[in-house]
């Protein structure tokens, strides 16, 4: 697998919505939360659009994730929020400019395509928190975040109330 450079303070993140329409007051909390750990935040005009269901037309969608994918600047690529709607974009997306500048894919729910498509590719992308996660500085947010910077040693997610064991293994 190839991994993205890990993040800096001062590395730009895009976030984005290549599915479902999402309150724009969650992404730019979570925008908010992202600029006051250092880093330089794009807020993409589908983190806080709608259409529909959506979070815009699949054009403007797929121009949101093109446009992230194909910036030298950008480090990673947060979606906001899942759904259903990363389907359309699939087969439209030219990959070309991600394997000259990769940068992290970090999401889930219907981002698992996307997902599936990098790893397809050996290149290496985090199936982890989303906007919400980082609006509410969460336990997710935090463990996906450090492991942006590289820190991948012992990351550690809280389970939630209904679950009880202990488990261990590489990721």
């Amino acid at each position: 697998m190839h991994f993205a450079p890990w993040l800096k303070k001062g590395d730009k993140i895009n976030l984005l919505a290549t599915s479902g329409r999402i309150d724009p007051a969650i992404s730019e909390a979570a925008a908010h939360q992202l600029r006051s750990k250092g880093y330089e935040v794009e807020l993409m005009p589908t983190a806080t659009s709608s259409h529909h269901y959506f979070s815009g037309t699949p054009q403007q969608r797929l121009q949101d994730f093109q446009k992230a994918i194909s910036d030298p600047n950008c480090k990673a690529i947060l979606c906001v929020r899942g759904g259903f709607g990363a389907i359309h974009l699939l087969d439209r997306l030219d990959w070309s400019n991600f394997h000259s500048s990769p940068k992290w894919l970090v999401g889930f729910s219907d981002i698992t395509l996307l997902h599936a498509a990098l790893q397809k590719q050996g290149i290496a992308s985090i199936h982890g928190a989303m906007a919400k996660d980082f609006a509410a500085q969460n336990s997710g947010a935090d463990a996906a975040l450090k492991y942006l910077q590289g820190n991948v040693n012992g990351v550690q997610w809280n389970a939630p109330a209904f679950s009880t064991g202990h488990a261990e293994g590489t990721l």
